[in-house]
């Protein structure tokens, strides 16, 4: 494992320090508070060797995702680099206006068909090609991955939850209790 830490890489180190891991090989790569994931990732490139395929995250997400299954799609394509496509949990829903501000549709997300990147990715080492210093992962990066048509989106309907705001965290704390 190599582990990008930026805020609180005290917290992380002295955790594994102490833990009891099963004989894992981790490596801190002290990549900074204000790195992008862009950064973060070509920071850790020398951790990485040449010739292969690697799995990233964002680590606030929760998935019962097989990695198997990503893993063996990914392998099938010829892509660069894929990122999980699941549906966003949300209770908005979308409204459609006329150009006089009449609501001419009002429908729940859920139905939107709308799908956001879930936070687990698959890269091959030509990913580093796309990656310039200072962008980070989600901004240029990944347009130029999408025109070269170099980006798989795997598609997952499974449990899949974010654990960005308190709201979040105390929604998982009660499906964990």
């Amino acid at each position: 494992f190599i582990l990008c830490l930026g805020y609180r890489a005290d917290a992380i180190k002295n955790y594994f320090r102490t833990a009891d891991n099963p004989g894992w090989r981790i490596t801190f790569a002290d990549t900074g508070v204000q790195s992008s994931i862009g950064e973060r990732l070509i920071i850790a490139k020398p951790y990485l060797g040449d010739d292969h395929v690697f799995l990233a995250n964002y680590a606030d997400g929760l998935t019962d995702l097989r990695l198997s299954n990503f893993i063996d799609a990914f392998a099938a394509s010829e892509k660069f680099a894929a990122l999980l496509s699941v549906k966003p949990t949300l209770s908005y829903h979308f409204v459609q206006t006329a150009a006089d501000g009449t609501v001419i549709d009002l429908d729940d997300a859920d139905h939107q068909g709308l799908r956001i990147n879930g936070g687990y990715f698959i890269f091959r080492p030509e990913i580093f090609y796309y990656l310039r210093e200072g962008e980070d992962l989600l901004g240029e990066p990944m347009r130029r991955l999408v025109r070269d048509g170099k980006l798989l989106g795997y598609r997952y309907d499974g449990f899949w939850r974010s654990m960005d705001t308190l709201k979040d965290k105390q929604g998982l704390d009660d499906l964990c209790a």
